[in-house]
């Protein structure tokens, strides 16, 4: 059944991308139920037969294919399409699905979540999501087996969005590495007839960022061993002009090798090493007209892949706290912000007696200390969590779909992890103790906007009561 399924979703995402190319939009809607949806004039992309089947083929609940944000046809549509089994699935139980995938689409990889009904397993590409709700205590052979087919879906999502908004669809807007990766790559398998790939050098390492129709889908976002050819051509060495037979190393298990050696062509950024192409070419020598044509796509590209690599770790940078990694209050506002469900919980957590410590230790001592604390928080977030550190010793878990009940909990256990693990500083020992406030939408508010401040309160409440303990918002009434 495996293979079949790869075999069919092979064709499924090939059909999608040929079918996308030559169109301008595809059908947007909601449903819990699998009710048809269809593009303008009647196209329908991925149809009801298609996902029942793949459906089937894995015992899901659910399966969910959500487009990448900028791709929907107008202004307010979601971009998802879903059929669950209406026998199986409520459409409550549906709908928290789909928030709960509405909140990982900005991640950069997937996951697996333990759900009280299911398992849910998703997988994402700039801002795309393809997921399966698996029956509660699917074994993990048959959570591998799904995730392997919604790679293969989540490869057409991801495509269209890239395809589709072209350069220039973005001008109002800053291009993705991966929009302009995988143009490239398919501008590079039409002009050469062989598969394509495309790789960035960023701050973390050489990635792939672009792999044309022909290719392994699951190379996209691969990271690259450092020592494999396209990585040193994509850092500035010079590529062998006879070609490689196995340039990429990628860490992707299982993946296919294409048969044949490898040409690889640097992207340049003027004089700056940007990234590298490799191309699989069907025969030993490429026409030089074509590959004049190539080359010029690559030199059009290098600045743009610079750009948008400058523009991604901005962002990056601009969302996150430099001493501890975590989230900032920015991050943490702009994930809160995209809250569109009934249901959330904000634990806030502050360092107790931190003044003292700085001044009785040092502030070296101060910074060690909040990174231990950092690390504490990130042992007790899930996918979808966040965790961040909005203030000087102030910190917050934001739990989007979990109930009051369970933000307590958490809260309880960091606290206990924090006060067990003993921190020590330059062989003195320093008890480390935090005040912990917890809010939550819909128990203490109606509004998710007030959970900052009812965590505040709460935080403070413990703060007063004596420190070192965890205290709740006043719930609402009712």
């Amino acid at each position: 059944m495996a293979a079949l399924a790869w075999v069919f979703l092979g064709l499924l995402a090939g059909l999608l991308v040929g079918v996308l190319v030559g169109r301008r939009w595809w059908g947007a809607g909601r449903t819990a139920k699998g009710a048809a949806v269809a593009a303008p004039g009647g196209l329908r992309l991925l149809s009801d037969q298609s996902l029942e089947w793949l459906r089937r083929s894995h015992g899901a609940l659910g399966v969910w294919a959500l487009e990448a944000e900028g791709s929907a046809p107008a202004p307010g549509a979601s971009g998802l399409r879903s059929l669950a089994d209406p026998g199986s699935l409520s459409p409550e139980r549906a709908e928290t699905v789909a928030f709960r995938l509405e909140q990982v689409r900005r991640q950069t990889q997937g996951g697996v979540e333990r759900l009280e009904f299911g398992s849910l397993l998703y997988e994402t590409a700039e801002g795309a999501v393809a997921a399966m709700l698996l029956p509660a205590g699917a074994p993990t052979l048959a959570i591998e087996r799904a995730r392997e087919d919604a790679i293969v879906l989540l490869d057409g999502l991801a495509r269209h969005g890239a395809l589709q908004r072209g350069p220039e669809g973005e001008s109002r807007r800053q291009e993705s590495v991966a929009s302009i990766g995988l143009r490239l790559a398919y501008q590079v398998e039409r002009l050469l007839e062989g598969e394509a790939a495309v790789a960035v050098a960023g701050p973390s390492g050489v990635r792939i960022v672009g792999v044309s129709g022909r290719g392994d889908p699951r190379l996209m976002r691969a990271d690259i061993d450092p020592d494999s050819t396209i990585a040193r051509v994509a850092t500035g060495a010079p590529a062998p002009p006879d070609g490689v037979e196995d340039p990429l190393r990628a860490e992707v298990g299982d993946r296919r090798h294409p048969s044949g050696r490898c040409r690889l062509l640097p992207v340049m950024s003027g004089p700056r090493p940007v990234g590298a192409v490799a191309v699989w070419l069907p025969g030993r020598s490429a026409p030089e007209a074509a590959l004049a044509a190539v080359r010029e796509a690559i030199r059009a590209a290098g600045p743009r892949l610079e750009d948008a690599v400058a523009y991604q770790e901005r962002e990056l940078e601009a969302a996150s706290d430099p001493l501890t990694g975590l989230a900032n209050r920015r991050g943490l506002d702009a994930t809160m912000s995209r809250f569109g469900g009934e249901r959330g919980t904000l634990v806030c957590v502050d360092l107790d007696r931190f003044k003292l410590l700085n001044d009785t230790l040092g502030h070296a001592a101060g910074d060690a200390a909040l990174v231990h604390v950092a690390r504490i928080l990130r042992e007790h977030v899930r996918h979808g969590d966040v965790a961040a550190r909005v203030g000087g010793e102030e910190f917050a878990l934001w739990l989007p779909l979990a109930r009051l009940e369970e933000g307590v909990r958490v809260a309880v256990r960091v606290r206990e992890r924090l006060v067990g693990s003993r921190w020590r500083w330059q062989d003195r020992a320093w008890p480390l103790t935090a005040s912990f406030g917890v809010s939550s939408c819909p128990e203490t508010t109606r509004d998710h906007k007030n959970l900052l401040a009812q965590a505040d309160a709460a935080l403070y409440a413990a703060k007063g009561a004596g420190r070192d303990r965890v205290e709740v918002a006043e719930r609402v009434p009712g």
